[in-house]
């Protein structure tokens, strides 16, 4: 099999990658929840404005061909609804991400401490 270059080849190689990750997101994540907050804000402006715009252009009820009104009116809510998603999901990310990533670091961290105090007592 080859060799894949970008891929660590050993547990230590990869839990020091995970280390330089979880540091460089602690580093930037007030900036990243910052972004997305901004990012809702605007959405949610964005969003009312809209609505606003789409009632002024309301037509009277006896207004021919309601059901591809129905039809756009359905799919700009899925497109709302998919948008409000990806961003709450973002920012809950941008909150609280690297949860697993931290909590493998910390075990083999644990691990190592563990493997390095029973060698000493071996030793002893």
């Amino acid at each position: 099999m080859f060799p894949i270059p970008w891929r660590p080849h050993s547990d230590a190689q990869y839990i020091e990658q995970l280390r330089r990750t979880v540091a460089l997101w602690d580093r930037f994540r007030p900036f990243v929840v910052v972004v997305y907050v901004a990012m809702l804000g605007t959405f949610a402006w964005a969003v009312t404005r809209g609505a606003q715009f789409l009632v002024g252009m309301a037509r009277p009820a006896d207004a021919p061909w309601p059901f591809f009104g129905f039809v756009a009116g359905a799919l700009l809510g899925v497109v709302v609804g998919w948008v409000f998603h990806f961003l709450i999901f973002s920012l809950s990310r941008g909150l609280l991400g690297f949860r697993a990533e931290r909590l493998l670091v910390r075990y083999h961290d644990s691990l190592a401490g563990a493997k390095g105090s029973s060698a000493a007592d071996a030793r002893n």
